[in-house]
């Protein structure tokens, strides 16, 4: 089976944008998988992230310019150096493309107000660039030069080192796995067991495969819109999350298309954090707050990391950050499950109920608000409800009642009270809406004299009698005498 390398990338960012873009096509037409992190900002969290897409990957590319890059402090090398030199003590495949003086002075000429050549660390930078010149390494003159020295290398390495190469292979209908060096397929993630053919079938059904195939389709048509990867990846993880480590290259290359696609980060965050891998979600929540501070969907994406992670108080603070920019069901569900981790059962109900009502055939609401209704008690919760109405506090009795009927819609009591809210607001169309379905639970003389208290209330004489009478016909459950002044005023 032909195999696919994962190719980790490596540049600085603003100046070798055009090169970069053209390594990362030049890697896909080549029929591998590019890597990188060079998008995002240098610093040590970002490092061990580096780290471990390094040892996962097969080939380290380095596209040096003219400039050096972000010092780490500790060392006064460049991130870019660090992870040149932590790809070489791996013994990964190492090869270089370094862009010729013409081709600086060109970009520099083309844009005066760019920063071309090093300045700050001139020296640093010559030695660096020396060290690399004497490895592995190709002088590029554009950015064609880029592509074919990236797909004449691969095709190098593929044709003298294939055995070596740990790489991907296609498993049955096109699904990408790690194949080791004796050549037996295992899971990219080695932390889960051998699935066979078998497993990948029963896995992904006709219609899956289907849904593969059209969005397969829809890239080859666009290559180079990044919404076809996005909604390739979030499909593929949705199918099944083993199937991750093939969707977060879609996702990659979508930023690699357009750094600005703030929605590719937020899908590949939450398959990130679906998948467990919560380090490398964290470390793409923070650059999403960095780059996007103004989308309450970046601290949304972080807070449900820091939710995974059990820090509960952090995650509540993004949560706050998120809704004050937008309004989002998930946002407050995310926020609801802090509450409760916290033990805070009560502020945890009201997020969820908030959730819902924001959208109601939004499924995770409606059990989460169900597990904290039982947790609680619904008695407790009704009780507490009306508690908050006496106190003056109409909007959270409402959020607790709501919550109550959630977990059970056809709780007599619960139908009683949030009745009873609508009728305190002087809403009597909504109050006997709720008191005929207690009535539909229990013909019982409370709620015949709670409809026809509703009736009165608007009005309507006719149905107020009727009801009061057979409240009065019932047998007395403490209403009794109610139903009488009600029948006196009638």
């Amino acid at each position: 089976m032909a195999k696919k390398l994962q190719v980790f990338v490596s540049s600085t960012y603003v100046d070798l944008i055009e090169e970069r873009q053209r390594a990362v096509q030049a890697i896909l037409d080549a029929g591998h998988i590019p890597a990188g992190m060079e998008l995002f900002k240098a610093g040590k969290t970002q490092m061990e992230t580096i780290k471990k897409w390094i040892d996962e990957s097969d080939v380290y590319c380095l596209i040096l310019g003219g400039r050096y890059g972000s010092v780490e402090e500790e060392s006064g090398l460049s991130y870019t150096q660090l992870e040149y030199e932590y790809a070489l003590s791996k013994e990964k495949n190492v090869f270089a493309i370094v862009l010729s003086d013409s081709r600086l002075h060109q970009k520099a000429a083309e844009d005066p107000k760019g920063k071309y050549i090093e300045e700050e660390n001139k020296l640093k930078y010559e030695q660096f660039k020396k060290k690399v010149k004497e490895r592995i390494c190709r002088f590029a003159e554009s950015t064609a030069d880029v592509a074919t020295a990236i797909s004449q290398q691969l095709n190098y390495i593929m044709n003298t080192q294939d055995a070596e190469l740990v790489g991907w292979v296609r498993g049955t209908k096109d699904v990408l796995l790690k194949e080791d060096n004796s050549g037996k397929q295992i899971q990219a993630d080695a932390s889960k067991k051998l699935m066979d053919a078998d497993i990948y079938k029963e896995k992904m059904s006709e219609a899956d495969w289907e849904k593969l195939r059209k969005a397969d389709e829809k890239i080859r048509i666009s290559p180079g819109e990044p919404l076809g990867y996005v909604e390739r990846g979030k499909l593929l993880v949705s199918i099944d999350i083993s199937y991750l480590q093939k969707a977060i290259p879609d996702f990659l290359y979508a930023i690699f298309l357009n750094p600005e696609y703030s929605w590719a980060y937020y899908e590949m965050i939450q398959a990130l954090s679906d998948g467990n891998d919560h380090t490398r979600a964290m470390y793409y929540a923070e650059e999403a707050c960095r780059l996007f501070p103004k989308e309450g969907n970046a601290y949304g994406c972080r807070a449900f990391v820091k939710c995974a992670k059990k820090y509960y108080s952090d995650s509540i603070e993004d949560c706050n950050k998120a809704i004050e920019l937008l309004s989002n069901r998930w946002f407050y569900n995310t926020r609801g499950r802090c509450y409760r981790g916290l033990g805070k059962y009560y502020e945890a109900l009201e997020d969820f109920v908030r959730a819902h009502r924001l959208d109601q055939d939004y499924p995770y609401a409606v059990t989460n608000a169900k597990g904290i209704v039982k947790k609680i008690g619904i008695s407790n919760v009704i009780h507490t409800a009306a508690a908050e109405k006496a106190g003056g506090d109409f909007e959270k009795a409402k959020r607790y009642l709501d919550g109550a009927l959630l977990a059970d819609p056809s709780n007599e009591e619960g139908l009683q009270e949030i009745g009873g809210w609508y009728y305190d607001k002087r809403n009597y169309y909504e109050a006997l809406e709720y008191w005929k379905k207690a009535l539909e639970l229990n013909k019982s003389c409370k709620n015949y004299y709670l409809c026809a208290a509703a009736y009165f209330g608007l009005n309507d004489r006719q149905n107020a009698k009727k009801y009061c009478k057979l409240a009065l016909d019932s047998l007395d459950d403490g209403y009794h005498n109610l139903a009488e002044e009600m029948w006196e005023k009638l």
